[in-house]
């Protein structure tokens, strides 16, 4: 709340410079398009808000190495580590080689299951998944979907449904999804 206070106020209060350089794990998705977006736009996010993370090599599409800026001031140099998966990304956390990560939660999770010391702040992307149907379906939103499917499965007919990777966030919310409406899932 006190950054959103500052950039309604129009003041960013400049921290001290960080001691350490910085790692920001990504994934190379469209659900990391906020930090793309960020680092792309770097001088509009300095002139607007007063904080940018400044590519050191404006000539690379994917920089590795940025600069926080805050009120003109360096004060940290960022290193932007891509990695694979959710779970690559917090194997880099567990090893403090990143300290800051766009990641699922599903691998954060599991991670903090495992005793790695992070903590999930907020969901960056909620629209980022998607439960997509044939044209010819019935359904036409979640409701008229769990009508489908509960009349397919009566029909002996159930839904077969595709996930990408089972753990994945979609695997998670369509799984949560279909239990919380009331339907039964089964791997076949």
């Amino acid at each position: 709340y006190q950054a959103q206070a500052m950039i309604e106020a129009g003041t960013i209060t400049t921290p001290k410079p960080a001691e350490k350089e910085i790692g920001i794990g990504y994934l190379n998705s469209d659900h990391h398009a906020a930090l793309f977006v960020a680092v792309k736009n770097w001088q509009y996010f300095n002139d607007n808000y007063g904080i940018a993370l400044k590519p050191v090599d404006g000539t690379q599409s994917r920089p590795e190495k940025a600069e926080l800026i805050v009120n003109g001031q360096k004060i940290a140099d960022v290193r932007l580590i891509p990695g694979d998966a959710g779970p690559q990304l917090m194997q880099l956390a567990s090893t403090e080689a990143i300290q800051f990560a766009y990641v699922g939660n599903p691998p954060a999770i599991a991670a903090v299951d495992k005793g790695t010391p992070i903590k999930i702040l907020l969901a960056i992307n909620t629209e980022g998944s998607g439960v997509v149907v044939s044209n010819e379906s019935p359904a036409t939103d979640w409701e008229s979907f769990v009508d489908w499917a509960e009349i397919r499965s009566a029909a002996g007919k159930p839904l077969v449904i595709a996930a990408p990777g089972k753990g994945s966030i979609q695997d998670v919310m369509i799984r949560y999804s279909l239990e919380w409406s009331g339907l039964s899932v089964s791997e076949g």
